[in-house]
């Protein structure tokens, strides 16, 4: 279900990124380099994201689309892959991966805030199916674009696109993703098999948490774990919060709470569905344990084959990534230590600030708010 004709024989951690990859048969000595051999191939992580703020509607995608894609060539014309390894077949596939973030802001604006939670999974599977068609869409019109103004990939005939044959074409429709297209692909493919692509891939959703924490919103697609977390290291720790927290915060699903009518993993699901069906490459698809959610603090081995494996597969979801656990958490006296020295550094000013987030951290501890022990970084 990628995006080219050629196999992949590796893969690697980055599991939302799908693409030809082969080992090299190389060799040292004197006269012969890895880099100088041309049989191997590794993938390449460029990657972009598009904010889910409220400023961005539908009418607003071909634009924005199209000007994400612009700024991936100039990163690409000004990146020196010449200096790693193995890199030529990267610079002639040109492959790249938009994802999404600040998802959960959309949906608690179009769904949480708007219907019971009986109908929640329902309607994040139709949203997410009806945005998510419009941006895949958007961005391949796009993709084609740039390869007719300014040419097309070296490796373009290696890409499905190039071929008319979109991720439409291969998805399996299921219950959760059965939904009527909506845009007008067939208007694409004479021009894909005409003008071919300047990008080989477009799309992966990736984590995002280190972007998501400078511009205070939440990661990727993931659900946030409390309206506000205490987030940082030793040197510099923020306050990070919901977006809207005081019009939606009490509308967010947040990832460690009880809902009556739906398992959390459901919902995440029906959301992650509705946009690997349109992906050329995949998703870091994410799992959420409580383990007071069972009997004896146990979770049975039914529910871990179902949630981790075969609901997953039976829906399209190409690869499974982090599985969430509510750990508990603790301060260690070390960490105390070493948060005593850091305030002989600090101004009053910083120090005052510092013991009002330190306050918070310890509530949200206390109540497993926050945390990467399983794993995966917490919001």
């Amino acid at each position: 279900h990628g995006s080219f004709l050629s196999s992949g024989e590796m893969t690697n951690l980055c599991t939302e990124i799908i693409q030809p990859t082969s080992v090299p048969s190389y060799k040292y000595n004197s006269k012969i380099h890895a880099n100088e051999l041309n049989d191997g191939e590794v993938s390449f992580c460029q990657l972009g994201g598009l904010v889910m703020s409220p400023t961005v509607t539908q009418e607003d995608l071909p634009r924005i689309t199209y000007w994400m894609l612009r700024f991936q060539e100039a990163v690409f014309n000004t990146s020196e892959y010449s200096k790693i390894s193995f890199s030529h077949k990267q610079k002639a596939r040109r492959n790249i991966g938009i994802g999404l973030v600040n998802y959960q802001y959309l949906l608690v604006r179009e769904v949480y805030s708007k219907y019971p939670e009986t109908e929640w999974v329902q309607k994040v599977a139709e949203v997410t199916h009806e945005w998510y068609e419009a941006i895949q869409f958007n961005l391949i019109k796009a993709n084609i674009q740039l390869a007719k103004e300014l040419g097309p990939c070296e490796l373009a005939d290696d890409s499905k696109y190039s071929k008319g044959i979109f991720p439409i074409d291969h998805y399996h429709p299921t219950k959760l993703t059965d939904y009527p297209l909506k845009q007008d692909w067939e208007s694409l493919r004479p021009l894909a098999i005409k003008y071919k692509v300047r990008f080989g891939t477009i799309t992966a959703l990736m984590p995002v948490e280190s972007s998501s924490i400078i511009y205070n919103l939440v990661s990727g697609i993931d659900f946030p774990r409390k309206p506000a977390v205490y987030k940082g290291n030793k040197i510099l720790s923020v306050l990070i919060t919901v977006p809207e927290i005081g019009k939606y915060g009490k509308h967010y699903v947040y990832a460690w709470n009880t809902y009556k009518s739906f398992d959390i993993n459901e919902l995440y699901l029906a959301m992650a569905a509705n946009i690997t069906k349109f992906l050329d490459q995949s998703i870091s698809y994410n799992t959420y344990i409580k383990y007071s959610h069972f009997e004896g603090n146990k979770v049975p081995e039914e529910y871990m084959l179902e949630t981790f494996i075969l609901a997953p597969a039976y829906n399209g979801i190409k690869t499974t990534y982090y599985i969430n656990f509510d750990s508990d958490l603790t301060v260690k006296d070390e960490d105390k230590n070493e948060d005593t020295n850091l305030q002989k550094e600090l101004t009053e000013e910083e120090k005052k600030f510092q013991e009002q987030l330190r306050i918070l951290e310890l509530k949200e501890i206390e109540s497993g708010g926050i945390g990467c022990s399983s794993g995966s970084c917490a919001l």
